[in-house]
């Protein structure tokens, strides 16, 4: 952890752009880690940004919506061949018709955030990412293998520096999941013993996953990789820990 030190300092004093991306279980807290994190390393005098911000689930509905369209659309623009080859391979990752446009749609939003990120100085906190989207595609039943390839940085370094795995009890989570407002994802829609089930289900697959994209990926960007748990308790304790891993 001493090198993403060293990478703080610089962003500091070079005026570098720097990733971070959390992944995790949904209820996890991914999302208030990334926004207390970010808070945090204000306060240490670090430039930092959540660039999902402008699409997150708090946004009115139809401004999300026309924000994910304008962002995808100059992503296609600026990267039409790499964007039309990810594509090609969600549509080939046997999702339904549905889950195809959703993912599709979230993956070029990914990717132009991130593109975006890298033209600009601080570190940039994202609480949703490539790793995180592959996950989802999992997720929901499709074959994430077949969008591996095209989940890779490229020369535009679109991932992360950090990796951060946010690791939570099935309990933990499954009581977040009842306090949140609304139906936030279909996981929340089942009982409570099928949601259990899913979700070591999917913790399994997490773990997978996130391993294979470091294996192939990684090594490109020098992706380092720490775990942090958020089960219940102090949320202090938990980030506490974390920025004195970050700085």
């Amino acid at each position: 952890m001493r090198a993403w030190a060293a990478t703080v300092e610089r962003v500091r004093g070079e005026v570098k752009a720097r990733t971070v991306e959390l992944c995790g279980p949904p209820g996890a807290g991914k999302s208030l880690i990334a926004s207390t994190l970010a808070e945090l390393l204000v306060a240490q005098g670090v430039q930092v940004s959540q660039p999902l911000a402008v699409v997150a689930p708090t946004r009115r509905a139809s401004f999300r919506v026309g924000a994910k369209i304008l962002i995808a659309s100059r992503e296609m623009a600026r990267a039409p061949v790499d964007s039309s080859r990810a594509l090609a391979a969600i549509h080939r990752s046997d999702q339904s018709v549905h889950d195809v446009l959703h993912r599709s749609l979230n993956w070029l939003v990914v990717r132009g955030l991130y593109r975006r990120a890298r033209s600009r100085p601080g570190i940039h906190v994202f609480d949703q990412g490539v790793v995180q989207e592959l996950c989802s595609i999992g997720y929901q039943g499709g074959d994430w293998r077949a969008c591996l390839a095209a989940s890779g940085p490229g020369t535009a370094g679109l991932g992360p520096d950090l990796l951060i795995l946010v690791a939570a009890s099935v309990e933990t989570a499954v009581a977040r999941l009842d306090a949140r407002p609304g139906l936030q994802s279909r996981l929340e829609r089942l009982d409570v013993d099928e949601r259990k089930k899913e979700l070591e289900r999917q913790n399994r697959m997490l773990g997978e996953i996130e391993q294979a994209w470091l294996e192939r990926h990684g090594g490109v960007l020098g992706t380092r990789r720490i775990e942090v748990r958020n089960d219940a308790g102090p949320l202090a304790q938990t980030l506490g820990a974390l920025v004195a891993h970050v700085i």
